[in-house]
């Protein structure tokens, strides 16, 4: 295999490790979410209380001590493990490498996020030299090593045009996981920008959906209950992201029109919770969202409110907000008191203040 291929698909895992780094610099994941709602939870399910490894290895991760070592340290790894592991072989690469594969199999174990994990393992190999898959035995009688050529011509044309498309590919995936910082307000909010970006396990949005539809013909009004026409994941998957969610409200509506003759109207009153911040509404409840294209993003500023910031809140021009707790404003490794009591207290428990108050938030409206 040419060297300049090995060079572009290694240049394509730095993208991948040094953007998801660069994600992840932003004012949630800084404080610990949703790094602290999901490790806390999926310790404590898998705590074996007969194993003394076990039991010690929940008492950390459980910790806010735990929780900044993952989020923190995540951060770190991600901004450095790309560019770590094109040094040469020896202390530093080995230092990558061990890095690499305790990361990837923490993401698996802990975060449950599918075949990905392996695949970043296997795609490691790529920073290997060429021949090291000879060292393992028995590979060397059934593939015969390639002699290394080294080019000495010069660049015809053809060659040159190659070059140029390998030019233009390395642009292409240094520029489109930037995009979102093109649209309107926070991609994790509304997800505009969000795939193909490496934003990989940053946001949980808890939302409560309120689907009407009005007969224009009529005047009559009906709600919609909103998993009826969703299969499995479908309902999890398409509340908090507002484009399938325009795109659903599409669907009943041709639905009812099939049924009626009388294309109707569709309107979704949402609240969100952004990594476990105060509920906020995420759609103005007055808009016909069967009219929306779900494609024309140049609409979502009227459609979709703005993410309030974390903060500091706006004033009550929308709706009544409620005001930030004092959670809400010391709950940060950016707050020194924070860091000064992580260093005093490293083991205390995870403060899981915000899934408390949700909790106890949609008790109340029942």
């Amino acid at each position: 295999m040419p060297r300049h291929i090995i060079y572009l698909l290694r240049f394509t895992q730095v993208i991948v490790y040094f953007y998801a780094g660069i994600a992840k610099m932003n004012e949630d994941w800084i404080r610990g979410e949703p790094i602290r709602h999901w490790i806390v939870s999926r310790a404590q399910q898998g705590y074996n209380p007969n194993s003394i490894l076990s039991h010690y290895t929940t008492i950390f991760l459980t910790s806010e001590a735990g929780v900044y070592f993952i989020s923190i340290g995540g951060l770190l790894f991600d901004l450095t493990a790309g560019f770590l592991l094109c040094f040469p072989r020896g202390f530093i690469f080995n230092i990558a490498l061990i890095n690499c594969v305790f990361f990837h199999l923490m993401n698996k174990f802990l975060m449950n996020i599918g075949i990905f994990p392996w695949v970043m393992l296997a795609s490691t190999t790529l920073f290997f030299e060429p021949d090291w898959v000879f060292n393992i035995p028995g590979v060397s009688s059934l593939i015969e090593p390639a002699k290394e050529v080294k080019f000495k011509g010069k660049l015809d044309f053809k060659k040159k045009f190659v070059l140029l498309l390998f030019c233009l590919f390395a642009l292409h995936q240094i520029l489109i996981p930037l995009r979102h910082h093109l649209y309107y307000d926070n991609v994790a909010w509304n997800e505009m920008g969000h795939r193909y970006s490496w934003r990989m396990k940053l946001r949980d949005k808890v939302c409560e959906v309120d689907m009407n539809l009005v007969d224009p013909s009529t005047g009559l009004r009906y709600q919609v209950d909103y998993a009826s026409y969703l299969v499995g994941k479908q309902a999890r998957k398409v509340k908090p992201r507002p484009e399938l969610l325009i795109q659903y409200a599409h669907f009943i509506a041709r639905t009812y029109e099939e049924e009626s003759k009388v294309y109707p109207e569709v309107y979704v009153d949402m609240e969100c919770s952004l990594n476990y911040r105060t509920k906020q509404k995420m759609f103005h409840p007055d808009v016909d969202l069967a009219q929306v294209d779900p494609y024309d993003w140049s609409r979502f500023p009227d459609i979709i409110y703005p993410l309030e910031p974390l903060w500091s809140r706006f004033p009550d021009i929308i709706y009544p907000l409620e005001p930030l707790t004092p959670e809400e404003q010391n709950d940060s490794i950016l707050n020194w008191e924070k860091v000064v009591s992580l260093i005093s207290d490293p083991l205390q428990p995870a403060n899981l203040v915000f899934q408390k108050e949700n909790k106890k938030n949609k008790k109340n409206k029942k």
